[in-house]
């Protein structure tokens, strides 16, 4: 859940994924790709950090908030009484 808060705030995420075995990439597939990387090993890593250095003046607000309000919700009485099936 923190690469997907992560990119909720408009900060670029890099998943380091296993070379031998199940990469646990919590990221939901309809979220857009220019703000998160799945790297394999150190090389592809250094890659991936060079890459949104370069980008570091984009604006990722606009996917942030697609994500905010997609796959999250507002705290209030009524979201936490949804969500405990207490209404």
């Amino acid at each position: 859940s923190t690469c997907l808060e992560g990119i909720c705030k408009g900060i670029p995420v890099i998943i380091v994924g296993s070379l031998r075995g199940l990469t646990q990439n919590p990221i939901p597939n309809d979220v857009d790709h220019s703000i998160w990387r799945e790297c394999y090993g150190s090389e592809d890593l250094r890659d991936k950090i060079n890459y949104f250095f370069e980008q570091k003046d984009k604006n990722y607000s606009e996917i942030a908030a697609g994500v905010r309000g997609k796959y999250f919700e507002p705290v209030n009485t009524k979201t936490v009484r949804d969500f405990l099936q207490l209404s």
